[in-house]
Order: C-alpha cells, then structure tokens, then sequence
C-alpha cells in the first residue's frame, strides 16, 4: 500500500485516550441492550438497528397512575426524557379513561396539567381503547391533547340525554368546522335484546312504517347542535335477535357525538 502523507491542523494529531474510547464503547453497548438486542460481535448493524428501534418506539410510555393522574414510564432498559422541552411528544396507553380535568407525571419530572389544544382542561378525552399523544407547551408549562386520530383533530361527547324535540349543545375543540360526525347510542336499560352497555352506531334520520324520524344537526367551528326528532321515540333500530325494526325507548338509551376535522 502506498503510502500517504498527512497533513495535521496546527502539526497537532488527533488522539484519544483509552478512557475515551472505552467510555464510548460503554455508551454504545447500553444504546444496543437497551434497544432489546443482545451484543454480538458478529453483527456489525447493531447500533442501525438500535437507533432504528429507538425511533419508532422511544416515544412510548406506559402508563402506572390512575384516572386524571397519569404517571408515565418508559419501556424497560431504554432511557426516557431527562427535561421537558417545547414541541415534546409522549405517547402513552393507559387502562384508565379520564373522567375530568387530568395531569401527567411523565418519567419522575413532575405533575403537569393536559388541556385539549383550545387550552381547555380534560373531560373524557384520554382513551382506555387506543393510544393517546401529548405535546408538551413550554411557554404555558402544560401538555397538549393531540386529537389525531388518523382523520384529523377529533372530539367525542359524554352520554346526552335523549328528550323528543330536545337540543344538545355541544362546544367542541376542534378550532373548525368538523368534516366528520358520528352518532352512538349506549344502552342505559335492556330492550329489544340490547343489554346494558351495549354500543350502536346509527343514523342521523331514520323511517318505519308510515313514521318519519328527522333529526337535525348544525354545526360551526365551535360547536355541535343536535335537534332531536319530535316523534316519540327518537330512534329505530333492528332488534338484536331477530332483526325486526324496533322503536328505542328515548329514556333507555344516551347519545354520544363524535367529530373530526
């Protein structure tokens, strides 16, 4: 091999000592452990594989706390955040649906409120069913609810009261017009083979027999106004069992209204 003449700044080498070089090694043996791997001096892709498996993940927690006070650790062997900076994500799950204003202690550095992104404390908003997404706030100290949810920033009602010729109001957060509503009923009493619990999507305006059902819904960038139709019962549905259509009983049921935009 022919050999090259170098040429140093300020005729100066460059040098390492052992204690650098070791001091490296050990970092980036804990970068690979702790991103599930076992070390391998055959495997020259380690540290790609656990900068790769950092990125997907090393934005999870889980989540040990209760209902509207959420304490978030990260997964076992990595590293979680050492300080809240401004524009942080965290994603967490949690088996515990918020029912009220709600705070975060994430990975021991302190209580801090979630707000919804009009800054307006929580209701129902952190999920028992899906994974939720914070974005810390610096300049207000505080995490933010992100609403995405594949659609877009999202909304979801607590159970309404079903009154004939009756009007919801419902203030969302969503800081538009939603593109997107969705209608829920939720059994409060058991009828037409429905138990207690039970969840069904319907639609906004529906007819049987010679009775027609027209609901009626507006909508602006702040809020949802549901009109309910004068008949009755508000709703029909097929029965459970057989599949027949079936009047629901105004009083045995609740609404929930989900928007999107």
């Amino acid at each position: 091999m022919a050999s090259t003449t170098k040429t140093w700044i300020n005729n100066s080498p460059p040098s390492c000592e052992d204690d650098d070089l070791n001091g490296f090694k050990a970092e980036n043996n804990n970068l690979i452990t702790g991103s599930g791997q076992s070390l391998s001096t055959g495997d020259n892709e380690q540290t790609h594989k656990a900068v790769a498996n950092y990125s997907s993940d090393g934005d999870f927690y889980t989540d040990s706390g209760i209902a509207n006070a959420y304490v978030l650790s990260v997964l076992s062997g990595k590293e979680g955040i050492t300080v809240l900076r401004d524009g942080q994500r965290l994603r967490f799950r949690t088996s515990n649906a918020s029912s009220g204003a709600t705070t975060v202690n994430a990975n021991g550095l302190g209580v801090v409120s979630i707000v919804d992104s009009a800054g307006v404390a929580l209701t129902t908003q952190i999920s028992a069913t899906s994974d939720n997404v914070i974005v810390y706030d610096l300049s207000n100290g505080r995490f933010i609810l992100d609403g995405s949810t594949g659609i877009g920033k999202s909304f979801f009602s607590t159970g309404q009261t079903i009154t004939s010729a009756g009007l919801i109001t419902l203030s969302h957060f969503l800081g538009e017009e939603p593109k997107i509503i969705t209608y829920t009923l939720q059994c409060t009493t058991a009828e037409h083979n429905y138990s207690i619990g039970d969840r069904i999507d319907i639609d906004l305006n529906n007819t049987t027999d010679s009775t027609d059902r027209f609901n009626s819904v507006r909508k602006t960038s702040t809020q949802i106004r549901f009109r309910f139709s004068s008949v009755g019962t508000s709703f029909i549905y097929a029965d459970a069992n057989t599949g027949v259509a079936a009047s629901l009983t105004n009083a045995r049921w609740e609404l929930y209204i989900g928007a999107f935009a």
